[in-house]
């Protein structure tokens, strides 16, 4: 599964092929804005569940905040909210 703006990093050379990358990643981190927020909360997120994705980070620059969602395969899935996000979000940008 690919998404327009995505960019991966992939640790576990085992889902690399020929064809490209193969599965689910691990984790997806979206940085969202606010022509794209209700896409991210919403649609990314149901897709992201269904295909696999254990982790999906939100990052909500005006909101300051980080939603981290972690998927099971059992169904047990859980979120949780953290504030302060200023240093993360520098790193992102610049890329480091």
């Amino acid at each position: 599964m690919c998404l327009k703006g995505t960019k991966s990093d992939i640790c576990d050379r085992d889902k690399i092929s020929d064809r490209g990358c193969e599965g689910a990643p691990d984790l997806v981190v979206e940085v969202i804005s606010p022509s794209t927020k209700e896409k991210d909360y919403s649609d990314k997120l149901y897709k992201y569940r269904t295909a696999g994705v254990k982790e999906y980070w939100i990052i909500d620059e005006k909101a300051g905040e980080v939603i981290i969602y972690f998927f099971s395969e059992n169904g047990s899935d859980s979120s949780e909210i953290v504030a302060h996000i200023q240093l993360c979000l520098i790193c992102l940008k610049n890329g480091d």
